[in-house]
């Protein structure tokens, strides 16, 4: 009967021996040997002696239920007689010693792929010696857990581009129905770390990229199924401005100018190309600008591009300002006369004028020392008052600054 299937003897013989090394600890000594059903020389019990014989458990050769699956549970039956106060089963794969279980169950594991099962059990009593069932036959080859088929990946909803949410708004479908559901959002083929829940905020990163999210699928006994959606490349996020770019300062030739960029959701870096009535000046590209003669008249202008990473560039343009001339140092020329040297009032004459400008209509003060004598104002660049002085004595004389001319101030002796 096992004269064709040595290899497997072989194995059986392993496992009896290890079951030999552990029914040394787990049963008292015996008088004889015990006898192996499975060894073909194998006899009964005592010998031709004249004492009494040992009494022995006889059983059945094990049988092997259940479907020899990664993932699927085995089940081993048989019976000795009479019954054992406990038995081990030796479970070989391939022939080859295995595992060792103190129950009729053996859990079918991913490397027994391939393989055949088959178990052998001996049994231990106490005033008996240790019993062995013959060797099971093998199971049919092991096979791979059962597969749940998938029949309808998540579904994802949302704009793909940098600054929206993308969330799965449809969880997978399977057959039969999955027991837990986790999800993984990816980046092309990249996993993205922490980026595990049912909504995914697109960022900077993603620009460019395909993002998908891929569904894995758990159900007890069968192999786990992965569900992945439909990807879509990530295009560049907008950047939402809440005020227009600003030129401040005074508009004048000599005066600088600032651009101040707009107040926007997203900022790295603010470009600046300053414009005149519209055409870009050559070199203007700073946050400042200061206007030259060639500028008076026209309408000076900034444009603004705005970028942030992962976001399409935002472009705006401030409200164009249009240049004055410098302002000029006026001409002034003022007169003080008495009519005697004992008199003690003068006779006081202003004239004030600027080139290319109309007639000057400033204010003019007039003081003697610290003390304020007249305060009046240009008509046509002239101005004709009286103001108490005495001959030989000093009056300063101010025209203050208009939006053409510069402030000036003078010193005329009374005469």
């Amino acid at each position: 009967m096992f004269s064709s299937r040595r290899p497997r003897l072989r194995g059986a013989l392993s496992a009896l021996a290890a079951t030999l090394a552990l029914a040394a600890f787990a049963t008292p000594a015996v008088a004889e040997v015990p006898t192996d059903p499975r060894d073909p020389g194998g006899g009964g019990g005592g010998g031709g002696g004249g004492g009494t014989s040992t009494p022995v458990m006889t059983g059945t050769v094990p049988s092997i239920s259940g479907t020899p699956r990664v993932g699927q549970t085995l089940f081993a039956y048989n019976t000795f007689t009479p019954t054992p106060d406990r038995v081990q089963y030796d479970w070989l794969v391939d022939g080859t010693f295995s595992l060792a279980t103190a129950t009729n169950q053996f859990k079918v594991r991913p490397e027994d792929l391939g393989k055949r099962i088959s178990v052998s059990v001996a049994a231990f009593k106490e005033g008996y010696p240790t019993a062995f069932s013959g060797l099971s036959p093998e199971t049919a080859v092991v096979q791979g857990p059962v597969e749940m088929r998938v029949t309808a990946s998540p579904g994802v909803s949302g704009t793909f581009r940098v600054g929206e949410t993308l969330r799965v708004t449809s969880a997978p479908r399977t057959d039969p129905v999955f027991e837990t559901v986790t999800y993984q959002w990816f980046r092309s083929i990249n996993p993205i770390p922490g980026a595990t829940g049912t909504s995914y905020t697109l960022g900077p990163s993603d620009a460019a990229q395909p993002v998908w999210v891929q569904a894995t699928l758990k159900r007890t006994d069968y192999a786990t199924a992965y569900s992945g959606s439909q990807g879509s490349y990530v295009g560049l996020g907008e950047i939402v401005a809440t005020s227009e770019p600003l030129i401040t300062g005074t508009p004048r030739v000599g005066s600088r100018l600032a651009a101040a960029p707009p107040t926007t959701d997203h900022r790295d870096y603010a470009y600046f190309r300053w414009t005149r009535d519209g055409v870009v000046i050559a070199g203007a590209t700073g946050a400042t600008y200061t206007p030259v003669a060639a500028d008076v008249g026209h309408r000076i202008g900034v444009d603004v591009r705005v970028t942030a990473a992962g976001y399409a560039d935002h472009h705006a343009s401030a409200r164009p300002v249009t240049v004055e001339p410098a302002l000029r140092k006026p001409r002034l020329r003022a007169t003080a006369t008495t009519a005697s040297r004992t008199a003690r009032k003068a006779r006081l004459v202003v004239l004030a004028s600027a080139p290319a400008a109309p007639p000057l209509a400033a204010k003019v003060t007039v003081r003697r020392g610290g003390k304020l004598l007249r305060a009046a104002k240009l008509s046509k660049g002239r101005l004709v008052t009286t103001v108490k002085a005495k001959r030989g004595q000093k009056l300063r004389i101010t025209i203050a600054a208009t939006s053409r001319t510069k402030a000036r101030t003078i010193t005329v002796r009374v005469r």
